[in-house]
């Protein structure tokens, strides 16, 4: 091929030819490439901090969400099981697993990703990772008085968290009887005429006051079966009408064989709520509850349960609520949809996942594991849900379209006959209905490739103190008096560890046998190689301490021990990994994968004395 040639001011000058320019166009390819694999460690960086600043806004983000309801913040959030195998069915807490622990609720896992969890087998998301820890225990509901709402009339009650996991058990508690240690009718405890129940000093037997009517209970409390710890945390104590007391055995909630004894301080008993079906009507038992919109998290007390909890309790603005959440993996937007026609709205985050395209482990992507109706009414699986809050009703498809690459919704007008922008929700009962959508409060629900999740942790409301393995809610003094650890240390659970909590008072001995008093100081639980458990140590806040008191001068070493760290996480995991038809090899790479989650965290104390 000849070269192109010019000629300017008289003069004839060559031009490139095509194999130059390919040369040349290959020579700097090949460049490009070779700079990419020099830096292929900073893009990485720059993405990890990307994805940083972003967890970070959404860990402030609900911090401040939780905040603004503080009074209703939960009691503990803690990893559960639920055991059928017992005289009463129970749910435990797992007080050995670690926040930060997200291996599998399991030993094996299938080639469709299926786990042998603890009460059935499930799939690997809702078995691992931050999904480990979901129990949410003793959520304070503010009641206020019945109206119509959700369809009926009732007490409403908007939950925290949701969605709720569908197949978890919920449960509602009232009026909180105080504990007596000792049995009905004995001097030392016979004072105060506040409802109260005993537990006797063995740990043994519960003393239960009969009502007019038959009453169910919420029971909590830490026990050991010979050398090991647990904790029930739902357990349902059914009581007849009648006087007295009935007299119940507390080894029926824990596990049959070995010493049972449950630590009496550690008792709680609240008076329960009977669940009824969406669909059934409340009676004139006024302790009955529904759980009405599970995607939202909306419960319904009996109208009759506002009156007759003010009339028994010292409280009666508040009841406690457990339950556990579905999948913390779920992101939610609450925003009003704008005027305009179409109307458009960002979501927080940006590549939304797409139903059907390859999650983490290969397999394609089923949904957020929840229906919603098609234009039929049809159930259906969906990437995106919309709730139209007002109502509790999703939107329906075609009201509104997704990029899910950049987080763009954009709602469209359903009925250009009337003013405004119009959508349309599914009635189950009358089928499609058109609403008014402009300026209307919603809640988009979507989950983020990377397996983003955004959950939250928190420190038990108060410790009471105990003379064997610390179980959730308990300490143990180290040195002499327990045997186990250094004098200058408090021992907790394991679950426990990374939690800030604060000693109201305790009393210590210095190197001169003086006696001292600590009171007031805040201590973050941790763990060491040379202790068997997490621990506080009081002598990072009173370095001339030796020892407790083991005199028991004042009847205690420490009390008022409480907590009340709050602690949002944001975890992401943008790897992926593949099953195969081994199960333990399929272990073998989940447990690799697993090393690579990221957690960003915003902290704060809520104090423990609400």
């Amino acid at each position: 091929m000849k070269a192109i040639t010019t000629r300017v001011g008289g003069r004839r000058n060559a031009g490139t030819s095509l194999v130059e320019v390919l040369v040349v166009i290959v020579i700097f390819l090949v460049g490009i490439l070779a700079i990419a694999q020099v830096f292929p460690g900073g893009f990485r960086v720059l993405n990890q901090s990307r994805d940083t600043a972003i967890a970070t806004q959404l860990a402030q983000a609900e911090r401040d969400r939780l905040l603004g309801l503080e009074r209703s913040i939960p009691g503990d959030v803690v990893s559960a099981r639920t055991i059928v195998d017992r005289f009463v069915p129970v749910i435990e807490a797992d007080t050995e697993r670690r926040l930060g622990d997200y291996g599998l609720l399991g030993t094996a896992l299938t080639n469709e990703g299926m786990v042998n969890a603890p009460g059935g087998n499930r799939y690997w998301p809702y078995a691992s990772g931050p999904n480990n820890t979901r129990r949410i225990v003793g959520e304070r509901a503010l009641l206020s008085p019945p109206r119509p709402t959700y369809g009926l009339f009732a007490t409403p009650i908007q939950l925290l968290f949701a969605p709720l996991d569908p197949n978890g058990r919920v449960t509602v508690g009232g009026l909180h009887l105080e504990r007596r240690i000792g049995v009905p009718g004995s001097f030392a405890t016979a004072a105060s005429g506040r409802p109260h129940f005993y537990v006797n000093r063995e740990g043994t037997l519960l003393y239960v006051p009969r009502r007019s009517i038959r009453r169910v209970y919420g029971l909590r409390m830490a026990f050991r079966n010979g050398d090991q710890a647990s904790n029930v945390i739902d357990a349902e104590v059914a009581v007849l009408s009648g006087t007295g007391y009935a007299e119940v055995d507390l080894a029926l909630y824990g596990p049959s064989g070995g010493t049972f004894r449950a630590s009496p301080g550690s008792v709680q008993l609240v008076g329960g709520f009977t669940q009824l079906a969406a669909g059934a009507p409340f009676s004139s038992d006024p302790y009955e509850f529904k759980v009405v919109d599970v995607v939202l998290g909306r419960i319904a007390l009996n109208p009759l349960a506002y009156d007759a909890i003010a009339a028994e309790s010292e409280d009666p603005t508040r009841i406690d609520v457990n339950y556990d959440v579905f999948d913390w993996r779920i992101l939610r937007d609450d925003f009003r949809v704008a005027e305009q026609i179409p109307a458009r709205q960002k979501t927080r985050m940006r590549s939304l996942k797409v139903l059907g395209n390859p999650g983490p482990d290969g397999r394609p992507y089923g949904g957020l594991g929840f229906s919603v109706p098609a234009r039929d009414g049809t159930p259906i699986a969906t990437d995106v849900a919309i709730v139209d809050m007002e109502s509790g009703r999703f939107l329906l498809p075609g009201t509104y379209v997704v990029d899910k690459s950049i987080g763009l919704i954009t709602f469209y007008d359903e009925d250009a006959s009337r003013a405004g922008l119009q959508g349309r929700v599914w009635d189950a009962v009358g089928g499609q209905t058109v609403i008014d959508l402009g300026g209307r409060r919603v809640r988009a629900l979507y989950e983020v490739v990377g397996e983003w999740a955004v959950h939250f942790s928190k420190s038990a409301d108060a410790y009471v103190a105990t003379d064997g393995r610390p179980s959730l809610g308990e300490f143990l003094v180290g040195g002499p008096l327990s045997g186990l650890g250094r004098p200058t240390r408090l021992y907790f659970a394991r679950s426990e560890l990374g939690k800030t909590v604060v000693v109201g008072e305790c009393w210590y001995r210095d190197s001169a046998n003086n006696l001292r008093r600590l009171s007031g100081q805040s201590f973050v639980i941790r763990e060491s190689s040379s202790d068997i458990l997490p621990y506080l140590d009081i002598a990072e806040a009173a370095p001339d301490a030796v020892g407790f008191d083991t005199d028991l001068t004042y009847g205690y070493v420490a009390r008022e021990v409480r907590g009340g760290s709050m602690r949002i996480l944001v975890s992401r995991n943008a790897e992926s990994f593949h099953l195969s038809n081994d199960s333990a090899e399929n272990v073998r790479t989940f447990e690799a994968w697993g090393r690579n989650w990221r957690r960003t965290a915003s902290e704060t104390f809520v104090g423990g004395d609400r």
